[in-house]
C-alpha cells in the first residue's frame, strides 16, 4: 500500500493544513482503502474527512460479507447513512451543523479469498485500476459543473457509482482526490508520464512529481499493489 496526501491552495483562503484523508485498513479477509476529500469551505471538512475514513473502513471490514451480496443501491444507502450517522453524533457534541463535516468519499474493499473488489465514489474523485499493462478508469469523478455531491447531500447514496469488479486480471488499484487527479490528466487523458510511473508502480517518483507541480487544491492518492494485498501472495 502506498499512499500520499499533501495541502493546497483552497480558493485563496492559502489554508496550512490539509482537508485530505486516505486510511488503509485490512483484516484476514478483507482490505479496505477510503479517501475523503473535505469541502474546503465547511468549517469543520478536516474532522469530516478524517470521520469518514474511519467510519468507512470500519463498516467495511466488519459488514464486508453481507456488502457484497447486496445491490449496489442498498450499498450505497447502507454506507452513506452509517457515515452520515457518524457525522451527526460529532456535530452534536460539538453543538455545530452536519454540514460542517462535509466531503466526498471513495473506497475500494477488497475480498483476499475471491478476487473481487467492491467500490463506491461519491464526489470528484477518481478510481483507477492498471489492468494488462494499462490504465483504466473504474469510477469516473462527477461532473462538478452539476455540483459536487458530498455525504451530507440530500439523497446522496441515489448520486452515489457503486459497483463490483472481478480483480483475476488486475494489478493494482489507485484512489485520487481531485486535486491530484486534475495534476495527472490532461483534456481527460492520463499523462504519459504519469501513467509510465504508475504502471511501473514508481509512486516514489510520482510522489515527487506531484510535490513539484502547483496545487491548487489538497493532493492525495491511495494506491495497492493487488498481488500483495489479495491471496495470490500472502502479506
Amino acid at each position: 500500500m502506498n499512499y500520499f496526501s499533501v495541502a493546497g491552495k483552497h480558493h485563496n483562503y492559502e489554508l496550512e493544513y490539509n482537508q485530505d484523508a486516505v486510511l488503509f485498513d485490512h483484516n484476514e479477509e478483507y482490505c479496505a482503502m477510503v479517501l475523503a476529500d473535505g469541502v474546503s469551505s465547511c468549517e469543520q471538512a478536516k474532522i469530516g474527512a478524517e470521520t469518514t475514513c474511519k467510519s468507512v473502513a470500519s463498516f467495511l471490514l466488519e459488514h464486508a460479507e453481507r456488502l457484497f451480496s447486496m445491490g449496489e443501491r442498498e450499498t450505497a444507502g447502507s454506507l452513506i447513512n452509517h457515515v452520515l450517522y457518524s457525522l451527526k453524533e460529532i456535530a452534536h457534541k460539538s453543538n455545530k451543523k452536519v454540514e460542517e463535516y462535509s466531503s466526498t468519499l471513495a473506497c475500494v474493499l477488497l475480498d483476499k479469498n475471491r478476487n473481487r473488489m467492491l467500490y463506491l465514489s461519491l464526489g470528484d474523485s477518481l478510481i483507477t485500476a492498471t489492468k494488462n499493462n494499462n490504465c483504466y478508469v473504474v469510477a469516473m469523478p462527477s461532473d462538478s459543473r452539476s455540483c459536487c455531491c458530498v455525504t451530507t447531500t440530500l439523497n446522496a447514496a441515489s448520486m452515489a457509482k457503486v459497483g463490483i469488479v472481478d480483480t483475476d486480471s488486475i494489478d493494482s488499484v489507485m484512489i485520487c482526490s481531485d486535486g491530484a487527479w486534475h495534476l495527472m490528466y490532461r483534456r481527460n487523458r492520463m499523462l504519459q508520464t504519469i501513467k509510465e510511473m504508475i504502471l511501473g508502480k514508481d509512486y516514489e517518483k510520482l510522489k515527487k512529481t506531484l510535490m513539484d507541480k502547483e496545487r491548487f487544491d489538497d493532493c492525495s492518492f491511495i494506491t495497492v499493489d493487488i498481488n500483495k494485498c489479495l491471496r495470490r501472495i500472502p502479506i
